[in-house]
């Protein structure tokens, strides 16, 4: 990872980074939600505030932004 990449990683809260540490894993809205124990909804909302940090527009962008 680019050090901008570790840098927008870091202004994450930490339960935002544990969802998009997740999706780095390949694991779906629905299983990040049972890995952290909240709802869908929440898991959406964490991953909306990612991609706002990142400036990207969806989850594939998301992705091929921390995979630089």
């Amino acid at each position: 990872m680019k050090t901008t990449t570790q840098t927008k990683l870091l202004q994450l809260t930490p339960q935002v980074r544990a969802v998009v540490m997740l999706l780095l894993e390949g694991k779906s809205n629905k299983e990040i939600a049972n890995t952290m124990s909240i709802a869908i909804k929440t898991v959406e909302q964490y991953l909306t505030l990612a991609y706002r940090t990142f400036a990207v527009d969806g989850r594939v962008q998301l992705l091929l932004e921390l995979l630089k």
